[in-house]
């Protein structure tokens, strides 16, 4: 086996604590084959910082794909121009490339944030596996990944924050909130912090094209069609809106210009309730019934989400919590 392998202990003082939802000791094994370097077009050799963790699902589900298959692949050389840091089944965990190198699994290009910003952990759907244990798998290593590089919860996004893809296709179909909080729970008893900011990157016309959620609630502002691609009718209407609040109209969504996009009124319980469009909006992603009135059941929900992004649990809905709500 080429590399080494290695172990995570349990120890309060050391990045490498990893526990389970009841505290008991837990003994993760983290197996390496690392890329040959000779193999360029999928081990690039270039520096990662790394300030995202994106989860992907392998849409493998022939028998026997487990994450050693996957390992072996990558290290043999992968047919597609695509590789990855860590593939994770329900008995094991592989690192092909190590985290501060890039790899190229977001399908964002080459300088894309996806790529150049993020450890990249692929979840095996093999059919003779166990995707639940594989799942519960992956957030553990995705919460000991965190603490490590100091990531926090908002920056554990999926592929299809970056590409539109539909991946992880399983998750994305059960629940991305329910695989956070099963992260969540497993950085809780590591004593792994949630930051309460959720994060906000520049966005600008690049070529090729910056891809995700985030641009979605640009065009939804700034009146564009909404299919999550920053293309150079976007960045227009983004320069007329700049115009509009007095600001720098060069086109790219920095501070100033994302307050003024993800500005909404603060919505919180009163007698008579809140009403309107924007609680609705709350209402969907919080999964309270969408009646657009901010009663007791949602601001209810409403607490729930905020403890989720390691917000105050007051159920207002102001700055903080309307960022994750619109970009969580």
């Amino acid at each position: 086996m080429q590399g080494y392998i290695f172990y995570f202990m349990i120890s309060l003082y050391y990045d490498n604590s990893i526990l389970s939802k009841r505290g008991e000791i837990v003994l993760l094994e983290i197996k390496q084959k690392l890329i040959p370097r000779s193999l360029t077009g999928t081990r690039p050799g270039l520096y990662l910082n790394p300030s995202y963790i994106t989860v992907h699902e392998t849409d493998n589900t022939e028998k026997g794909a487990d994450a050693r298959a996957h390992a072996n692949l990558q290290a043999l050389g992968n047919s597609r121009k695509a590789s990855w840091h860590y593939t994770v089944d329900e008995v094991e965990i592989w690192q092909s490339i190590p985290d501060n190198e890039v790899s190229w699994a977001c399908g964002d290009g080459r300088n894309g944030t996806g790529n150049r910003k993020s450890i990249s952990v692929e979840i095996c759907v093999n059919s003779d596996g166990d995707f639940e244990k594989a799942k519960h798998n992956a957030a553990k290593l995705i919460s000991f990944l965190m603490k490590k590089h100091g990531i926090s919860i908002s920056n554990v996004v999926q592929h299809h924050h970056w590409s539109g893809k539909n991946c992880p296709r399983n998750i994305r179909k059960s629940g991305w909130q329910a695989f956070l909080n099963l992260v969540i729970s497993c950085s809780d008893s590591s004593g792994i912090p949630i930051a309460n900011t959720v994060n906000k990157r520049t966005v600008k016309l690049t070529k090729p094209y910056m891809h995700g959620n985030d641009i979605k609630v640009i065009q939804k502002v700034v009146g564009a069609e909404v299919d999550g691609i920053f293309g150079p009718k976007t960045m227009n209407l983004v320069t007329k809106l700049q115009k509009a609040h007095g600001l720098s109209t060069d086109g790219i969504v920095g501070e100033k210009t994302w307050k003024v996009i993800l500005k909404r009124r603060t919505l919180k319980l009163t007698n008579p309730p809140m009403t309107g469009e924007d609680v609705k909006e709350v209402q969907k992603k919080v999964h309270a019934p969408i009646d657009g009135i901010y009663d007791a059941k949602t601001m209810n929900l409403v607490t729930k989400f905020q403890k989720s992004y390691g917000l105050s649990t007051d159920g207002i809905v102001g700055e903080k919590t309307w960022e994750a709500i619109l970009l969580g």
